[in-house]
């Protein structure tokens, strides 16, 4: 958000339309030429036309809310937290997707009992103590600070992701959208 605000500074004149879709949905609006830049999160399965661009790493960790303070007094194995409510994104996300391979890797299979559109969801719903789930840690960061939620340690190590900014090599990017872009690839 920062790097917008700066760009938005330096390019008061341009209208910027933000939209919140799962990573299907927004490569497609991208191929189509809806829209300029897509920012999602790996894994990705894309086609050699689009252009990738990795920006920042980031790692999800295991919340839960005041009710679930037991199992924050030691690390867990997946196994052990299994049958608590877990709250997850939409199955038809990227996200869901990762973290049903995840389960998967740990030989387990993933039942989500709260399905939420998007990320921004699933800390309130677990402030309420409707169940644990996965967010990027420093999303959570002021949250656990404020002890709303608190960390489930696990043994296993959950795969690192990637924030990507994905444009489509068969379209050129405007001047000003390739500054954007540009700003926004300064984050590694």
């Amino acid at each position: 958000m920062e790097k917008l605000k700066i760009f938005q500074e330096q390019y008061p004149q341009v209208k910027l339309n933000i939209f919140n879709c799962n990573t299907t949905q927004t490569l497609s609006e991208l191929k189509a030429g809806k829209i300029d830049l897509a920012i999602i999160t790996t894994p990705i399965d894309y086609e050699q036309r689009l252009k990738v661009v990795e920006v920042k790493s980031f790692k999800s960790i295991l919340v839960g809310g005041r009710m679930y303070e037991e199992y924050g007094e030691r690390k867990m194995f997946l196994s052990e937290v299994v049958k608590l409510p877990l709250i997850t994104m939409s199955s038809t996300t990227t996200t869901f997707g990762f973290l049903q391979e995840f389960y998967r890797s740990c030989g387990l299979t993933m039942q989500s009992a709260i399905e939420v559109a998007t990320m921004d969801l699933i800390i309130p719903v677990i402030r309420k103590n409707l169940g644990i789930g996965f967010v990027p840690e420093e999303f959570a960061g002021p949250f656990l600070e404020a002890k709303d939620i608190m960390e489930i340690k696990l043994h296993e190590q959950i795969p690192e992701r990637k924030i990507c900014i994905v444009s489509d090599s068969n379209r050129p990017l405007s001047t000003v959208a390739e500054e954007l872009q540009s700003m926004l690839e300064c984050q590694k």
